[in-house]
């Protein structure tokens, strides 16, 4: 990736969220011109939409998805969403600088989808391996784990159509704070194991299983011990 090209957008960024900021700020009390109080703001997201050579992807949209989770009613103790407040929403970006405004009340937020014209949205089909999301998964985000920062904003990829190689990667950018002991992990830019479009795409089923049990056996050969 660039690094002037990366600079400029989170320069960009941080301009965006500090306008943001500036609208919400309180005089003397800490409360947003709606009389909300801190915890009730929504959460700032924000990412940084690049295509296969780290430059800025230019305009487009994503759709996105916050989900409220609750008692699960079968399970004593369980959590489920619950659909009557889930929101599904379009957010529209510009020169590639995502921002999203995450209701306070959100559990769990997901991008479904990234659209920049001539390009499709790079993910990695080894997320999904063993039934359960990677811990490199930029798609899906857990607000009691995810720490965003705008300094180091979430990094997603597009690659254009007929493009020739993919030197850049995907990042959830900002931090998780692990389960076990609360520390706060900054997440780093990942490598593409098995990828969903571009160069060395599987391009039917068949394909895609070979690369599916390949990467299976290179994980239990502890190939990647952090996937």
């Amino acid at each position: 990736m660039r690094k002037s090209s990366v600079a400029l957008s989170v320069a960009g960024l941080c301009l965006i969220v500090a306008v943001f900021a500036v609208a919400f700020a309180g005089d003397g009390e800490r409360k947003d011109p709606n009389g909300r109080a801190d915890d009730e703001r929504p959460r700032i997201f924000t990412g940084l939409v690049v295509d296969e050579s780290g430059n800025p992807a230019g305009d487009g949209e994503a759709d996105v998805q916050a989900d409220i989770y609750g008692n699960n009613p079968i399970i004593p103790g369980g959590r489920i969403p619950l659909r009557e407040k889930q929101r599904n929403w379009t957010v529209y970006f510009k020169g590639g600088n995502l921002l999203v405004q995450i209701p306070h009340d959100a559990d769990l937020f997901t991008i479904n989808a990234i659209r920049v014209n001539g390009t499709d949205w790079l993910n990695d089909q080894s997320w999904n391996y063993g039934g359960s999301r990677s811990p490199r998964d930029n798609r899906e985000y857990w607000m009691w784990q995810y720490v965003p920062d705008v300094n180091r904003p979430a990094v997603f990829v597009v690659v254009r159509t007929g493009a020739k190689q993919v030197t850049t990667k995907p990042s959830r950018g900002g931090s998780d704070r692990r389960a076990e002991d609360h520390k706060v992990i900054p997440n780093e830019a990942t490598a593409i194991r098995i990828p969903t479009t571009g160069p060395g795409a599987p391009q039917n089923t068949e394909e895609r299983i070979r690369a599916i049990e390949k990467y299976a056996r290179d994980k239990a050969n502890g190939l990647y011990p952090n996937d």
